[in-house]
């Protein structure tokens, strides 16, 4: 009778620390899921921003094209311009790190710079100087662009900062009312064992349970490619603002697969332009004329196709992995890796060339083809790896 007494008391014990225990958890998992909601709506209203940013740059690219109609492109523009203020103020209540929101009156600014450039493009059209408001569109809209993405990667990275330091907390919050209910019943086996040793005790028959067979040891195999320095690699690109630090990431990037040559190809209308390159001579880019969608080569095959090329030994001695590069509509433009021959049959080296294309296709989507370096465009096609 004593020990069935003893047991029930132990019993309530654990449902009277057990019930506020779950109400606890439960609203650490509450808080959890809040900020992980609201780090998944800045990520997606930045990306909306950015693609308003892209629409902008393809917009104003029209206004100097050949054979185009202004008046409806200066509507489409104004439309942009006007949604393009209201993202960047919606913004703003979304955000929940002071440093995040500090952002906010720079990139209001920009926007208003932005804007300010525009019209001058369209003034200049007015006027018939189309050289002058070509230059508008390519160095101030280009400049005014760069700042608005960089801007918006600050305040996402602060924003993914505060939020992973909130989540660290949450997450030793949980672990010690998990270690709590863990000792607890530990607690109260201890104290049921001592009242049993104290009480008057009938032999038992032990029966030793059976040897649990240890299994053999199963070699694990390296990854032939750091995959932390390559996931190391993308968040460093995703945080990118000009032009001249990607050129050194792309170097990282050939380094990563031991490549001997890495060349970034964008897309504009049916052509494929250098637009950055690692391993080759310092004028390879401006050199390079442009690809064509019909090309018979593996840039070109790989833009067609938006799929992975794996190139064997070609004619020079070398091989080579083409990626596509994707935007929310389409392919927007290829990453082509030159190394030794074998390394493009490994796995691990077309998923690491893989994800670098994936995280740059984020940095150049919003940057205007036309602003790379004009080319003949009667030059003989180029060949690529």
């Amino acid at each position: 009778m004593r020990k069935r007494s003893v047991t029930t008391t132990i019993l309530i014990a654990l449902i009277t620390l057990g019930t506020p225990a779950a109400y606890v958890l439960w609203t650490l998992q509450q808080q959890t899921s809040a900020t992980i909601d609201a780090e998944r709506r800045v990520e997606s209203h930045v990306a909306d921003i950015t693609r308003t940013l892209s629409a902008i740059a393809t917009v104003q690219q029209g206004y100097v094209a050949p054979g185009q109609l202004d008046e409806p492109l200066f509507e489409e523009a104004a439309a942009l311009m006007a949604r393009l203020s209201a993202q960047v103020q919606t913004l703003e209540p979304m955000l929940r790190s002071a440093q995040a929101t500090t952002q906010v009156g720079a990139l209001r600014q920009a926007v208003e710079d932005l804007q300010a450039a525009d019209a001058r493009t369209r003034e200049n059209l007015t006027r018939g100087q189309e050289l002058m408001a070509a230059d508008v569109i390519y160095s101030d809209g280009r400049n005014v662009v760069d700042a608005i993405t960089s801007r918006l990667r600050e305040a996402q990275a602060a924003e993914q900062a505060a939020a992973s330091a909130s989540l660290a907390r949450t997450s030793r919050w949980m672990w010690m009312l998990f270690g709590v209910l863990a000792l607890a019943p530990a607690a109260a086996f201890a104290a049921f064992a001592a009242f049993k040793k104290s009480s008057p005790r009938v032999t038992e028959v032990v029966i030793p349970a059976p040897a649990v067979p240890v299994s053999d040891s199963v070699p694990t195999l390296s990854p032939t490619v750091d995959m932390a320095a390559t996931a190391a690699l993308c968040t460093e690109i995703s945080r990118v603002a000009d032009t001249q630090r990607l050129e050194a990431l792309l170097g990282r990037a050939a380094g990563l697969v031991n490549a001997s040559g890495a060349m970034l190809w964008m897309g504009a209308g049916d052509h494929l332009f250098a637009a950055l390159a690692h391993g080759y001579p310092p004028d390879i880019v401006s050199r390079l004329p442009p690809i064509g969608r019909d090309a018979d080569n593996a840039a070109a095959r790989a833009w067609r196709s938006a799929k992975r090329i794996r190139i064997p030994r070609s004619a020079d001695g070398s091989a080579a992995v083409v990626a596509p590069l994707f935007n929310t509509d389409a392919c927007v433009g290829v990453l082509a890796v030159e190394m030794t021959p074998g390394r493009e049959a490994d796995d691990d080296v077309e998923i690491a060339v893989a994800l670098v294309a994936a995280q740059l296709a984020t940095v150049v989507s919003a940057w205007p083809v036309a602003s790379l370096p004009e080319r003949a465009s009667r030059a003989p096609e180029a060949r690529t790896a």
